[in-house]
């Protein structure tokens, strides 16, 4: 039996790799074959004005995070078409719901228009993420992700909160990550670590 470090799939197993018992005896018809089953990702992006500041060149935050999700959307060996199911939310709504189709998630992400006021309780956003992640999978055995991008959490008092969301992602097996944005040098902020 080949060794599988750190839960990394091994390709190219023959069924006859695999055995299962029933009682510790062997079970009758038993078949087994590859399947990727993909991934299941809700981005959730809380434009508030950190995203409307731009570069020398005049380019935003917000514009640098389209391109990442459109690039992620069409360019392997990130999404793949037809496999993995895309959700981007955002502050103002939901931009693409549970699409498996890269070109139709690049273009929904470029057509996003943000008021760059971002929402009045991030957590309310956090959750809509965790809804849309905590949706029946289109297949048994898709992972599901949340990527919580943000200015940062600017409340003093969000160790509640937090303990709320973690409790029920965990609950759901969905890991939430944290992408922050703000100026360079700004991640040792308040907000920044608060949303850390």
């Amino acid at each position: 039996r080949p060794p599988v470090a750190a839960g990394q799939p091994v390709a190219g197993l023959a069924a006859s790799s695999f055995t299962l018992t029933e009682d510790g005896q062997p079970a009758a018809n038993f078949q087994a074959s590859e399947a990727d089953v993909g991934v299941q990702v809700v981005f959730a992006i809380d434009s508030g004005p950190a995203f409307k500041a731009r570069d020398a060149n005049g380019i935003t935050r917000l514009a640098y995070i389209q391109q990442a999700l459109s690039d992620f959307a069409v360019n392997k060996p990130w999404m793949r078409t037809g496999i993995d199911d895309v959700t981007v939310i955002a502050s103002e709504n939901a931009v693409v719901q549970h699409s498996t189709d890269g070109s139709a998630v690049a273009n929904a992400v470029a057509g996003y228009q943000s008021t760059f006021t971002g929402v009045a309780d991030p957590f309310t956003l956090v959750n809509g993420a965790l809804d849309f992640a905590s949706d029946a999978t289109r297949r048994p055995g898709m992972r599901r992700f949340v990527v919580f991008i943000s200015g940062g959490l600017q409340s003093p008092n969000v160790q509640g909160p937090v303990a709320d969301d973690a409790a029920r992602a965990a609950g759901a097996g969905v890991p939430v990550y944290t992408v922050y944005v703000g100026p360079l040098g700004s991640g040792n902020t308040l907000p920044a670590q608060n949303l850390k």
